[in-house]
């Protein structure tokens, strides 16, 4: 099955071998600010843009205050792309050291390859194999292919996604699943994936994320850890520094659960009230242990006291947390998180 936009030139089949250059905006004088031309772009006050846009394009949580310096980097790439902030082409949200994420939505991402001077036309190709990740989601083929075009080069760049690599899972809440993008437009959302990471190959976007991208890490912003201290680090920090792994972080001052939720429990406490099989046992290996008391885990609290505890059990084993332990753990985070 093939989908083509615009007439392209070329029938080559292989990627292209030149050197990616990325689009090249326009050289402003030096003696123009960047919220002087955004200013004069939009037509708006120049002395009420910064306060606008703040209140506007910014997604922040707990009436987080946004500083000037975030919203100079906001502008800096709108003006970089011509993205136009006022139409929730281009919005951002804070990140843990005090930048930003810039977020293109996907009428954003249209713009810059559609106007980008090099583009000769593209096409879409789609496996003509059917897959399913879970029940909630429509039938999708199993990848889509984007075939992008240049006038500057003798082969098109060819870039596949997969479904199983980028669908994600419908947010649950006491037990029900609610159904998201992906789950009522799961073949277009495929195909919204595809064209933007083909278009990052080809003409060499960077600094810039889809709205997927952005969930992702703000969600990993809310839940990672990002240092431990050197000295007094406990032995599950130092697990997690050494394995990488990514892991809740519970607020210094203040529970992480309503009043009312039990006390956090030991994963001893927590395996033997849920009847789990020790991992030692003949008939349970380690990851199938794992993965049973991940999913038994009602709160946040458990879920972390467990997996500290599933951190140094792999220590002690000598061997590495497998993909889909992890996986397990960050999926039952993100529905715990949303309860």
């Amino acid at each position: 099955m093939a989908t083509t936009v615009g007439q392209p030139n070329k029938t080559a089949t292989s990627t292209g071998q030149g050197a990616m250059a990325p689009a090249k905006p326009s050289s402003p004088s030096a003696d123009t600010s960047v919220v002087m031309r955004i200013a004069q772009r939009y037509k708006v006050d120049e002395r009420k843009l910064l306060e606008t846009l703040k209140n506007t394009c910014f997604q922040t949580r707990n009436n987080q205050q946004i500083t000037d310096a975030q919203m100079m980097a906001l502008l800096v790439v709108a003006d970089q792309y011509k993205l136009n902030p006022f139409t929730k082409e281009l919005f951002a949200f804070p990140d843990k050291q005090n930048g930003i994420v810039p977020v293109v939505s996907v009428d954003g991402w249209a713009r810059i390859i559609n106007e980008n001077p090099q583009l000769d036309g593209l096409e879409f190709n789609y496996s003509e194999d059917t897959v399913s990740i879970d029940e909630h989601h429509k039938a999708c083929p199993a990848w889509c292919e984007v075939v992008i075009y240049r006038k500057d080069r003798s082969h098109p760049t060819r870039i596949k996604e997969y479904l199983d690599e980028v669908y994600r899972p419908p947010y649950m809440k006491d037990g029900r699943a609610i159904p998201g993008p992906w789950q009522t437009h799961t073949k277009r959302f495929l195909r919204h994936k595809t064209l933007i990471q083909g278009s990052r190959i080809a003409f060499g976007f960077s600094g810039i994320y889809d709205e997927d991208e952005a969930e992702r890490i703000r969600e990993a912003n809310e839940h990672v850890v990002v240092t431990v201290p050197v000295g007094g680090a406990t032995r599950a920090e130092q697990a997690r520094a050494a394995l990488g792994v990514p892991l809740p972080v519970a607020p210094p001052a203040a529970p992480l659960e309503p009043e009312g939720e039990q006390e956090v429990m030991t994963e001893r406490q927590f395996a033997a009230e849920h009847e789990q099989t020790p991992a030692s046992s003949q008939d349970e290996t380690l990851d199938q242990h794992a993965i049973r008391v991940l999913r038994a885990c009602k709160t946040r609290n458990d879920l972390r006291v467990v997996w500290d505890g599933l951190i140094e059990q792999y220590l002690e084993g000598n061997t590495e947390i497998p993909s889909n332990v992890e996986d397990e753990f960050n999926t039952r985070l993100d529905v715990l998180s949303r309860k």
